[in-house]
């Protein structure tokens, strides 16, 4: 955890100071259209769903679910200054095993989402959003030496994001689904 907090803070140094830009101040920060986003996020949905399921067994489940958390790519069109759709590409890469050394199951999660963004504001250094996705998760793996496949719902809730910098910009997420309940990342506006 801390290395995630550590990375999400050079992320957002490294990108505000690479920030040159055009600005005019009396109209926020420059119009563009275009935005993609490259991201990291933990504590993602198949986390919270494996953990829920030990929780309810009161740990009397023989699975013991390692996910590595998501990586998670995003195209956005602005339809104006502060509406973005888009959609994102997440993928998570996940095991199951009843201690660390007897491996029951390995499991790869790709994920597809329409997704729209919501600015609270756009500053010419700094934005604050909310976003939204939802569709569908496909993963494929073994399972005890068996081929499996998986397609699950998916949702992704970016209840609170900050942002800094100019054209690229540095960003730090806060919400619920399969991108992370934490989420860091950069992103290119053009």
């Amino acid at each position: 955890m801390r290395r995630v907090l550590i990375a999400a803070i050079a992320t957002l140094a490294i990108s505000f100071s690479a920030s040159a830009q055009a600005i005019s101040a009396q109209q926020g920060a420059e119009y563009r259209p275009h935005e993609v986003s490259l991201s990291y996020g933990y504590i993602t949905q198949q986390f919270l769903f494996n953990n829920f399921i030990n929780l309810v067994t009161l740990g009397q489940g023989d699975i013991e679910p390692l996910l590595f958390g998501a990586v998670s790519g995003e195209y956005l069109y602005f339809v104006n200054k502060y509406i973005g759709l888009g959609g994102t590409l997440s993928y998570e890469h996940g095991r199951e095993a009843p201690n660390k050394r007897d491996l029951k199951a390995r499991f790869h999660y790709g994920t597809v989402m329409p997704t729209a963004k919501f600015y609270w504001f756009n500053r010419p250094y700094v934005g604050m959003y909310t976003n939204i996705s939802v569709g569908a998760t496909f993963g494929v793996g073994t399972k005890n030496g068996e081929f499996e496949t998986r397609i699950l719902p998916a949702f992704h809730l970016g209840a609170v994001g900050l942002e800094a910098g100019g054209q690229l910009r540095g960003f730090l997420e806060v919400g619920f689904g399969v991108k992370g309940f934490i989420q860091a990342g950069i992103r290119y506006k053009f």
